[in-house]
C-alpha cells in the first residue's frame, strides 16, 4: 500500500470515528435519557392505570369506607377539648386519682404553649400512693374521656412502700375546628368541581 493510500485509508477511519463519536454524544446519549424518561413515564402510569382498574366497581365500597371515615373524624374532634378550662382540669385530676385510691395534694400549672392550631399547657400534679395506685393513675390520665393528658415526666421520693412526689404533664386543646365531612369532600372533589363548588 503507498503512502498515500495510507493515509487516505487513516483519513477515511478518522472520519468514521469522528461520526461515531458525534452520533454517540449528540444524537444516541440524548436520545437515550429522554427513552429512559419516557419509559420511566409509562411504567408509573400504567401502575396508576391498574390502580384505577382495580378500584372501578367499588364505587359502594368506597363511599361506606368514605362515610367511615367521616364519622371517626368527627368522633375524634369531639375528643379534643375546644379550650383549656383549669378548674375543670383540677376537678378531673382529683376524680381520676380518687378512683385510683391516689391522694392528691396540689395541682400547680406552668407555661402555656400556643401553636397554630392547638395550645399546651404544663401542669404538675404533687400526689402519693403506692407505686401499683400511681401507675394505675398514669394510664387513666392518657386515656381521660374529657381532657386527655400527655406524660411529661416524673419526680417521686420511694419511702416505706409509699411514693410521694410529681407527675409533669401537658394537657392540649384545639384552636381550630374544620367540619370532618367538608376537609374530606374537598379531597375527593375534582378540580374542576373545586373551580365551581356550585355546579353540583
Amino acid at each position: 500500500m503507498s503512502k498515500e493510500s495510507r493515509q487516505v485509508f487513516l483519513l477515511v477511519v478518522l472520519l468514521v470515528v469522528g461520526v461515531s463519536y458525534a452520533y454517540y454524544t449528540y444524537l444516541f446519549t440524548p436520545k437515550w435519557a429522554d427513552i429512559q424518561t419516557l419509559k420511566g413515564m409509562y411504567q408509573e402510569r400504567q401502575s396508576r392505570y391498574e390502580l384505577l382498574l382495580g378500584y372501578s366497581g367499588q364505587e359502594a365500597y368506597l363511599s361506606a369506607e368514605i362515610k367511615n371515615l367521616e364519622k371517626q373524624s368527627e368522633e375524634l374532634w369531639k375528643q379534643i377539648p375546644s379550650a383549656i378550662h383549669k378548674p375543670d382540669i383540677v376537678v378531673e385530676l382529683y376524680t381520676i386519682a380518687k378512683q385510683n385510691q391516689v391522694e392528691p395534694l396540689h395541682v400547680s400549672f406552668g407555661e402555656t404553649q400556643g401553636e397554630k392550631d392547638y395550645i399546651a399547657q404544663r401542669l404538675v400534679l404533687n400526689c402519693r400512693g403506692s407505686q401499683e395506685q400511681i401507675t394505675k393513675l398514669i394510664n387513666d390520665l392518657q386515656s381521660a374521656n374529657d381532657q386527655r393528658f400527655t406524660l411529661a415526666s416524673l419526680n417521686f421520693v420511694h419511702s416505706e412502700g409509699v411514693l410521694n412526689g410529681e407527675i409533669h404533664l401537658i394537657a392540649y386543646a384545639s384552636t381550630v375546628k374544620p367540619a370532618a365531612k367538608k376537609v374530606l369532600d374537598e379531597d375527593y372533589m375534582t378540580e374542576e368541581q373545586q373551580r365551581n363548588p356550585n355546579d353540583g
